[in-house]
C-alpha cells in the first residue's frame, strides 16, 4: 500500500465517485440488480485524508456487498 497523503477530502464526492463507477453493474438487469440508494450527509465536514486509498476502501466495500448478494437484492 502507498503511503496516504493526506489532503482535505470531502467524502460524499469520494462516495458518489465509488457509486458512479459501479453503478451500471449494480443496476443491470438479470437476476442480480441490486438497487442503490445514497443517504448522504449534506453537512459532512472535510476530513484529512487520502482521497485515492478512501475510494479504494470504499469500492472494496461494494465489491463485498456484490459478492453477498449474488441473487441481487430480495
Amino acid at each position: 500500500m502507498p503511503q496516504p497523503q493526506l489532503q482535505p477530502v470531502q467524502l460524499n464526492e469520494v462516495v458518489r465517485g465509488v457509486v458512479q463507477l459501479f453503478r451500471a453493474q449494480l443496476e443491470a438487469p438479470g437476476p442480480a440488480k441490486i438497487k442503490c440508494e445514497l443517504e448522504l450527509d449534506p453537512h459532512l465536514k472535510t476530513v484529512a485524508g487520502d482521497a485515492e486509498l478512501l475510494h479504494r476502501a470504499i469500492s472494496n466495500l461494494v465489491l463485498n456487498a456484490m459478492d453477498a448478494m449474488p441473487q441481487g437484492e430480495r
